[in-house]
């Protein structure tokens, strides 16, 4: 994909799925909330209608086209990436966001039951709240995706 257009796919990615993300989210939480006693029937029912859509989006990934790459045989290696010297504050950013995203990830599925439990949210509220993300990053992405890679750099540098 050209770099010049790659921010306004994911644009226009985000405004695809951002809305209809959201929707089905929370007619999942009242999915939870409202339907059956048999708490096992109302997951298998959630998990099996989010199985269908991975694999509907599985059928349209294979109809996209792919160009295929050329043979080009690179020797990249992490640890001298990391050392090397004109790179060496982003291998520092490089280490610290996967820091983070490892230690977010580790501690995610515990907030889920801190909320339900300890905070008493019923699965609406905990959508409701949750829904946030998926807004903020529809309201930003559309923001930064029309914003040309050049400019970006340079914000990210001050």
């Amino acid at each position: 994909m050209p770099q010049d257009f790659r921010g306004r796919h994911f644009e226009f990615r985000t405004q695809i799925l951002a809305p209809t993300t959201l929707p089905f989210t929370i007619l999942g939480a009242v999915a939870l909330k409202f339907f059956s006693t048999n708490i096992f029937l109302r997951f298998a029912l959630l998990f099996g209608g989010a199985m269908a859509a991975r694999f509907s989006s599985w059928h349209f990934m294979l109809k996209a086209y792919e160009p295929p790459l050329p043979s080009v045989q690179i020797k990249f290696k992490l640890s001298n990436f990391l050392k090397e010297p004109r790179f060496a504050n982003l291998g520092k950013y490089m280490v610290f966001v996967a820091a983070i995203n490892f230690t977010v990830n580790l501690a995610a599925p515990f907030f889920a039951v801190y909320m339900l439990r300890e905070l008493g949210f019923n699965y609406v509220t905990y959508i409701v709240v949750n829904g946030g993300a998926t807004l903020g990053n529809f309201l930003s992405l559309s923001f930064w995706g029309t914003m040309p890679t050049k400019q970006v750099i340079v914000v990210c540098r001050r």
